[in-house]
Protein backbone atom coordinates (compact mmCIF):
# COMPACT_ATOMS: atom_id res chain seq x y z
CA UNK A 1 0.00 0.00 0.00
CA UNK A 2 1.81 3.43 -0.60
CA UNK A 3 0.34 6.73 -0.41
CA UNK A 4 -0.45 9.35 -3.50
CA UNK A 5 1.75 11.62 -1.45
CA UNK A 6 4.74 10.20 -0.16
CA UNK A 7 4.02 12.83 3.22
CA UNK A 8 1.32 11.46 4.23
CA UNK A 9 2.91 8.21 5.20
CA UNK A 10 2.54 8.68 8.76
CA UNK A 11 -1.07 9.66 8.66
CA UNK A 12 -1.70 6.67 6.29
CA UNK A 13 -0.46 4.63 9.10
CA UNK A 14 -2.00 5.95 11.75
CA UNK A 15 -5.56 6.13 9.99
CA UNK A 16 -5.52 1.91 9.17
CA UNK A 17 -4.40 1.33 12.46
CA UNK A 18 -7.31 3.04 14.33
CA UNK A 19 -9.60 1.85 11.53
CA UNK A 20 -8.81 -1.69 12.10
CA UNK A 21 -5.95 -2.99 14.39
CA UNK A 22 -6.39 -6.69 13.14
CA UNK A 23 -5.20 -5.82 9.71
CA UNK A 24 -1.26 -6.22 10.53
CA UNK A 25 0.25 -2.83 9.44
CA UNK A 26 4.04 -3.15 8.67
CA UNK A 27 6.16 -0.42 7.46
CA UNK A 28 8.91 -0.91 5.09
CA UNK A 29 10.88 2.15 5.49
CA UNK A 30 13.70 0.87 3.51
CA UNK A 31 11.27 1.00 0.17
CA UNK A 32 9.25 3.55 1.86
CA UNK A 33 5.89 1.09 1.73
CA UNK A 34 3.58 -0.12 4.52
CA UNK A 35 2.45 -3.46 4.12
CA UNK A 36 -1.30 -5.26 5.90
CA UNK A 37 -2.77 -8.62 6.12
CA UNK A 38 -5.98 -8.47 4.62
CA UNK A 39 -8.63 -10.86 4.13
CA UNK A 40 -9.51 -10.71 0.55
CA UNK A 41 -10.33 -8.40 -2.35
CA UNK A 42 -13.67 -6.79 -1.17
CA UNK A 43 -11.52 -5.95 2.11
CA UNK A 44 -8.57 -4.25 0.23
CA UNK A 45 -11.50 -2.05 -1.42
CA UNK A 46 -12.80 -0.95 1.86
CA UNK A 47 -9.24 -0.43 3.26
CA UNK A 48 -8.53 1.51 0.25
CA UNK A 49 -12.13 3.39 0.09
CA UNK A 50 -12.03 4.50 4.31
CA UNK A 51 -9.07 6.67 4.43
CA UNK A 52 -9.80 8.69 0.91
CA UNK A 53 -13.31 9.23 2.44
CA UNK A 54 -12.61 9.59 6.24
CA UNK A 55 -8.83 11.48 6.10
CA UNK A 56 -8.27 12.90 2.83
CA UNK A 57 -5.89 10.32 1.94
CA UNK A 58 -5.31 8.52 -1.37
CA UNK A 59 -3.59 5.18 -1.39
CA UNK A 60 -2.52 2.79 -4.45
CA UNK A 61 -2.00 -0.99 -3.62
CA UNK A 62 -0.01 -3.53 -5.58
CA UNK A 63 -0.90 -6.48 -6.84
CA UNK A 64 -2.26 -9.09 -4.27
CA UNK A 65 0.25 -11.68 -2.50
CA UNK A 66 -1.35 -14.83 -1.11
CA UNK A 67 1.38 -15.46 2.22
CA UNK A 68 -0.66 -18.15 3.73
CA UNK A 69 -3.06 -20.90 2.88
CA UNK A 70 -4.56 -23.29 5.49
CA UNK A 71 -5.37 -26.94 5.32
CA UNK A 72 -6.88 -29.34 7.53
CA UNK A 73 -4.84 -32.13 8.00
CA UNK A 74 -7.70 -34.67 8.80
CA UNK A 75 -10.77 -34.60 10.02
CA UNK A 76 -12.66 -33.59 12.93
CA UNK A 77 -15.88 -32.60 14.59
CA UNK A 78 -17.33 -30.51 17.03
CA UNK A 79 -20.94 -29.04 18.95
CA UNK A 80 -21.42 -25.86 21.43
CA UNK A 81 -23.37 -26.54 24.48
CA UNK A 82 -25.12 -23.46 25.79
CA UNK A 83 -26.78 -22.36 28.58
CA UNK A 84 -29.25 -20.04 28.74
CA UNK A 85 -31.85 -18.98 31.58
CA UNK A 86 -30.24 -22.11 33.80
CA UNK A 87 -31.42 -24.87 31.13
CA UNK A 88 -28.40 -26.42 28.79
CA UNK A 89 -28.85 -27.83 25.82
CA UNK A 90 -27.33 -28.26 21.98
CA UNK A 91 -26.69 -25.88 20.01
CA UNK A 92 -27.75 -26.15 16.75
CA UNK A 93 -24.30 -25.71 14.89
CA UNK A 94 -22.15 -28.51 14.34
CA UNK A 95 -19.86 -28.75 11.76
CA UNK A 96 -17.34 -31.96 10.30
CA UNK A 97 -14.43 -30.26 8.79
CA UNK A 98 -11.86 -32.28 6.30
CA UNK A 99 -9.34 -31.87 3.85
CA UNK A 100 -10.40 -31.82 0.58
Amino acid sequence: MVPARPADRGALHAALAQQDPLIGLRQDDERQETYDSLYGEVQKEVIQQTPAEEFGLAVTFQETTTICVERPAGSGAAAEFIAQGGRSGCAPNRGRPGPG
